[in-house]
């Protein structure tokens, strides 16, 4: 798991990695139900990967990556944000 810096164990960068090949390291799902559009998540992710939608609530754009720093969970107080382990096997070329 990365830590805040956005390293993993090893002290290899998650962007190095998604460079060189490796599959999503995790994915983000937000829960429109439950999402009130407060914004915090958006103030929060450095990588990009939430977006405010046409009906003001925020979703996870498709084919982001998502470094796992679970910053936008823990400032999500309607817990709609769930960071899920994603594909962490090189991508066929």
């Amino acid at each position: 798991m990365p830590d805040q810096t956005g390293d993993d164990a090893n002290g290899r960068s998650i962007h190095n990695l998604q460079r060189a090949g490796v599959g999503r390291l995790f994915t983000a799902r937000v829960k429109s139900l439950l999402c009130v559009g407060c914004d915090e998540c958006l103030a929060v992710c450095k990588y990009g990967v939430l977006r405010r939608t046409a009906d003001g609530k925020v979703e996870a754009k498709s084919g982001q990556h998502c470094a796992g720093c679970l910053k936008c969970v823990g400032v999500c107080r309607t817990k709609a944000i769930h960071i899920l382990p994603g594909n962490c096997f090189a991508r066929p070329r």
